[in-house]
């Protein structure tokens, strides 16, 4: 059973020891390890994968952005993985596609994003469900291992439980919070 890594760091290593690789000292040597630096991407882009579905901890309702007082444009920030459906990233920058313009005159808000979070300030239950899925999707790439792959795909069901029970405990759905429900009700 994997434990629940801390930092990024203990999430490469979980991923090499997953193997039966041995770990690394810090993230400097990743340039010099193959198979910690492979370890290291798949855990960025499962990270990444896993949040762009927007969770709890990584969604907001709105945020204000500020056009650039010479240009007009305001520039795209690399931490939303999703916006509303008004906008969108073009070069860089923020797009409006009811206008078609690029060019603002005042801030606009955007509404129900999905914000990239930093490996470290997710969640536990996310920290070690992205790692399990690193370390299942390693192995099965790189080391074809039955045996790895099926213990890992366990606790990665495991793990995924427990994300969903996280989702539940911090959300609080409420079945009247669905917009189906309340029009069914309103009749």
């Amino acid at each position: 059973m994997l434990i629940t890594p801390l930092t990024e760091l203990d999430a490469v290593n979980e991923i090499l020891y997953s193997i039966g690789e041995d770990g690394i000292l810090s993230l400097e040597e990743v340039s010099n390890n193959v198979d910690a630096s492979t370890a290291r991407k798949l855990l960025e882009g499962i990270s990444r994968e896993t949040q762009q579905e927007g969770w709890d901890f990584n969604t907001f309702a709105s945020a204000t952005f500020t056009p650039d007082a010479n240009t007009g444009k305001i520039r795209w920030d690399d931490s939303l993985l999703r916006v509303g459906s008004m906008y969108r990233n073009r070069g860089g920058y923020f797009f409006d596609v009811s206008n078609d313009t690029d060019v603002f005159t005042e801030a606009i808000t955007v509404s129900n994003g999905v914000r990239l979070i930093p490996f470290e300030e997710m969640p536990d239950v996310f920290r070690k469900y992205v790692t399990i899925r690193a370390s299942l999707a390693f192995a099965a790439r790189y080391l074809g291992d039955g045996e790895i792959e099926s213990v890992l795909q366990a606790e990665l069901q495991k793990a995924y439980a427990d994300v969903m029970t996280y989702e539940l405990d911090t959300q609080k759905p409420n079945i009247f919070n669905n917009t189906s429900v309340t029009e069914v009700m309103t009749r």
